[in-house]
């Protein structure tokens, strides 16, 4: 029988990304969410900005206390996503359920000229 011998191998374990090493949003992610929301408020999230798709954000909106904060800050810059403001059913945030039922036209028109209930009103 042989022992097979090699040379040390280091490694330098760090508690958090430094900026350098964070290139893309999946980096920012796994970050945490501090750098997330961050990176919500400051980044060019329309342009990709570090290849960004809200797609990538839905699994993180699981989490109601991140999903509340994400949905504030979208909502101060102004930036709306059909699946972002989706999740205000799963949280139970009526806010967003009624900003979300407010922009889909097929469902006002379906609903008729005169609707009203705490989610969504129609009038002519």
């Amino acid at each position: 029988r042989g022992v097979a011998m090699s040379t040390p191998v280091t490694y330098n374990v760090v508690g958090s990304l430094s900026s350098s090493e964070v290139e893309t949003f999946a980096d920012v992610a796994q970050a945490g969410d501090a750098a997330t929301l961050s990176f919500l408020r400051d980044a060019d999230l329309l342009g990709g900005e570090k290849g960004f798709t809200f797609g990538q954000l839905y699994p993180l909106l699981r989490k109601e206390a991140f999903y509340r904060e994400a949905i504030g800050v979208l909502r101060e810059r102004g930036l709306f996503d059909r699946t972002v403001w989706g999740y205000g059913f799963c949280h139970g945030d009526a806010k967003a359920c009624a900003e979300l039922l407010a922009a889909e036209p097929e469902l006002h028109r379906r609903l008729g000229a005169f609707f009203k209930s705490e989610l969504v009103s129609t009038r002519p």
